[in-house]
């Protein structure tokens, strides 16, 4: 009877969000990447898993095994954390009950601006829009999307047991040369190439009143350690 009376009150609600929560995992399928595509999936399809679990085989469970009751009483700091949380609740009710409209109007406002930013969002990891359309890299891309798990990036990682190496200008600067002659080499290949100099040289040009000659790496040891 507890149970009948409890999935009475919260299964409309647990499906709700339920299916909320799946349609937007679902709207990563959407995206032009088929390792996010597959996770948008599959991730819907388990949260809707995740629902018919629980709707039609933890009642069985509980009813095979019952919880015990408590034998000790509940602690100071739980039972105080219990009343908060029962404190807002009732108040949130309070609020959703004797103020319906302007509850309707905060969220109808907040959805106008979700969906205003919808629209400004732009996806900047696609690499097949790096190339050109007729680009046979841009082709090959399109391809391993379609038919693979996607592509990805590149990167090289330099350990060094000197501790603060990257702090010497000179290694930054070989680092830089490295960086040009894999541009200069592959130029069909690389399109974006980011080291640690990329923001090194943006805050060098930030802290000289963004002038465009100090887009550089700095010359001396403390100023890259600034």
């Amino acid at each position: 009877e507890v149970l009948r009376s409890v999935f009475s009150k919260t299964a409309l609600a647990c499906l709700l969000t339920s299916l909320t929560t799946a349609i937007g995992i679902f709207s990563l399928y959407f995206i032009k990447l088929s390792v996010i595509q597959t996770m948008g999936l599959l991730g819907g399809i388990g949260v809707i898993f995740a629902f018919v679990l629980t709707v039609f085989l933890l009642p069985v469970l509980l009813n095979w095994f019952p919880p015990r009751p408590l034998r000790s009483k509940e602690k100071p700091e739980v039972s105080m954390l219990l009343r908060v949380v029962k404190h807002l609740l009732n108040g949130i009710e309070r609020m959703s009950m004797g103020y319906p409209r302007s509850v309707i109007v905060l969220f109808a406002a907040v959805g106008i601006l979700l969906i205003l930013g919808i629209a400004r969002i732009e996806i900047d990891t696609v690499y097949s829009e790096y190339y050109p359309p007729d680009s046979p890299v841009r082709r090959s891309i399109i391809l391993m999307d379609e038919h693979f798990l996607g592509t990805g990036n590149m990167e090289i990682l330099l350990e060094t047991e000197t501790e603060g190496v990257f702090r010497d200008p000179e290694v930054l600067l070989a680092l830089e040369e490295v960086k040009q002659w894999i541009e200069t080499k592959y130029p069909e290949l690389v399109t974006h190439n980011w080291t640690l100099n990329n923001q090194l040289k943006q805050t060098h040009r930030k802290l000289k009143e963004n002038r465009e000659e100090y887009y550089t790496v700095p010359d001396s040891t403390d100023l890259v350690s600034q």
